[in-house]
């Protein structure tokens, strides 16, 4: 049991410190494991989103959560994995449900705002933008992703 921990430890630490291909393989690790433990389907789905590994992260993801998995910032990871993939309309409801928990989570407003634009729906898109604006004024994407939807008629 305590060997089964350290994995647990290494693969929180790796997360951590950004170091995703050692995350991944821990949290893999741990999930052949215990496969029934959702936060360490979470933890792989993170480390494979930040790997650009989107199809793997995505079924690590939807996996994490139909175990219960409560991890911040999961939804906005799932979302953002569902925009790359170019799934807008499947990451406006996770993006919305992401804001339910943390209302100021800049990356799930962004998030929602390019999922809008992408659908064509430019007022909600805007009113995600400035929302986020709202929070940081100074936030990059936020103020990007708006001028260049205001700057198409």
């Amino acid at each position: 049991a305590s060997d089964v921990y350290k994995r647990q430890v290494l693969a929180r630490a790796a997360t951590d410190a950004g170091h995703w291909q050692a995350a991944a393989r821990l949290w893999r690790s741990r999930t052949r494991s215990a496969p029934g433990d959702g936060e360490a389907w979470a933890g792989l789905g993170v480390a494979l989103a930040r790997l650009g590994e989107d199809d793997d992260a995505l079924a690590a993801l939807d996996r994490a959560v139909a175990l219960g998995a409560l991890r911040p910032g999961l939804a906005t990871t799932r979302g953002q994995v569902l925009l790359r993939r170019g799934e807008a309309a499947r990451a406006v409801p996770v993006l919305e449900a992401a804001l339910v928990v943390r209302g100021d989570d800049l990356a799930a407003l962004v998030g929602l705002g390019v999922a809008h634009a992408m659908l064509g729906a430019r007022v909600p898109a805007l009113a995600a933008f400035d929302r986020a604006l709202a929070i940081d004024p100074l936030d990059g994407a936020a103020r990007h992703n708006r001028a260049r939807l205001l700057a198409v008629p």
